[in-house]
């Protein structure tokens, strides 16, 4: 991912990108990945990792059982459609911001403190809206949200606020759809 980073760098910024600014994409690109390492090996990360095979394993059953089940990426879709029918994303994001705050209160005070959160509301959903649209398209949405990572890493975004967040997401959904959420959209969330 660090090679395809900085050859998409390259090829963006062409003789822009200087041998010290990719150097220096490089080591910055090492620091996030030793933080996701660190984070993935974490307890936690292990704790998680486990959960997500035990989903795969459980739905590798129920596709073998019924094989016209709906995929994670039809599920995350249909859900974030009824979300997105509401019409007011912005406000979607104040109340997931307002959900991760009650959860990790700290988080106020240190990586968000000045932040203008109206405005960091609407880049959270339409950020969650695009790549929910390219969810099919790995090879668009990759790069993506590896350029986001890079971004949060220079914001003081660690691996351990990466659980905080999936939960505040899982969280807002399940506040917004009620019912409408079903277990099994919220397992492909």
């Amino acid at each position: 991912v660090g090679e395809a980073l900085l050859a998409t760098l390259g090829k963006g910024l062409g003789d822009k990108l200087t041998p010290d600014a990719a150097d220096a994409w490089g080591r910055t690109y090492g620091v996030i990945q030793a933080a996701i390492l660190d984070g993935a090996a974490s307890e936690a990360g292990q704790r998680a990792a486990a959960e997500r095979r035990a989903r795969a394993e459980q739905q590798q059953q129920q596709e073998a059982a019924a094989p016209a089940a709906k995929s994670d990426a039809d599920l995350v879709r249909e859900s974030w459609a009824l979300v997105a029918a509401g019409g007011d994303l912005t406000a979607v994001g104040a109340l997931f911001y307002e959900t991760l705050f009650a959860a990790q209160p700290e988080l106020a005070d240190t990586l968000f403190k000045g932040v203008d959160r109206t405005a960091q509301a609407e880049k959270l959903m339409a950020m969650v809206d695009a790549a929910v649209k390219l969810l099919d398209q790995p090879e668009q949405l990759i790069p993506v949200l590896t350029g986001l990572g890079v971004r949060h890493a220079g914001y003081g975004v660690e691996a351990s606020h990466y659980p905080a967040v999936g939960e505040a997401l899982l969280a807002t959904l399940g506040k917004g759809l009620g019912d409408k959420l079903t277990p099994d959209a919220a397992d492909a969330w």
